[in-house]
């Protein structure tokens, strides 16, 4: 397995035999995802934020781990409550 990192864009590309993992860090922080499937070599080829963004609409919805709070309305990956009684993560 080979990874790829692209400093100027954030992306990273994890190579199996015959497919790309692409995943990146976007400009607010949060880790996105960009790519599962057929094999991409070069980082010019994973979608952006802005192309996924147009097929569903949503701004986090390429989010790969959500956690619970902040903007996103979508279902957490995570939700725990500390023992003072916080729920952030």
């Amino acid at each position: 397995m080979a990874i790829i990192f692209d400093e100027k864009s954030k992306i990273f590309l994890l190579q199996g035999k015959s497919s790309t993992y692409a995943f990146c860090i976007d400009p607010d922080g949060t880790i996105g995802h960009r790519h599962w499937g057929q094999q991409i070599t070069e980082i010019c080829d994973v979608p952006t934020r802005t192309m996924l963004q147009g097929r569903n609409g949503k701004i986090d919805d390429n989010q790969e781990y959500r956690a619970f709070g902040g903007p996103s309305l979508i279902t957490p990956a995570i939700k725990i409550t500390l023992p003072d009684g916080v729920r952030a993560v």
